[in-house]
């Protein structure tokens, strides 16, 4: 006996990313409004951000690792961030998740208060240590 399992949107769309090599702008804009409305609806999203890993120039003229948001972004302006300062502090909650491969589910400890507004934070998800989880910052409070 075999047991069919729903195939879900994002089962779509890894098929779609290993069967599709290049696309044009319109196809590319399609897929990107298909992921936004599928966001929208099941999840309520309305803010998200798509970042990929770059070289930009440190504070000793020398390169460091960063993240720059893509064109498959929603809302705000975009940006290009260091990981870390030069004490190797995360600059923010997303450079942590990405240079430790780990996803992470943050929330202000033990309050629960917003996380702009707390000084301590804890990891639900991973377990990371709270010590290095670094201070949530909205970007355009910058």
């Amino acid at each position: 006996m075999s047991v069919r399992m729903s195939v879900t949107f994002g089962d779509h769309l890894i098929q779609f990313v290993q069967a599709v090599d290049i696309v044009d702008e319109h196809i590319k804009d399609s897929i990107l409004g298909e992921i936004k409305q599928y966001l929208d609806r099941e999840m309520g999203v309305k803010f998200f951000t798509l970042s990929v890993e770059t070289a930009i120039e440190g504070s000793d003229g020398g390169k460091v690792r960063g993240l720059r948001t893509t064109d498959w972004h929603l809302g705000g302006d975009r940006h290009i961030t260091a990981l870390q300062d030069s004490q190797g502090r995360y600059l923010g909650q997303v450079s942590l998740a990405f240079d430790q491969n780990q996803p992470l589910w943050i929330v202000s400890d033990p309050s629960g208060e917003e996380l702009r507004n707390s000084e301590r934070y804890r990891d639900l998800w991973s377990k990371t240590s709270s010590e290095i989880i670094p201070k949530y910052v909205k970007k355009n409070d910058q």
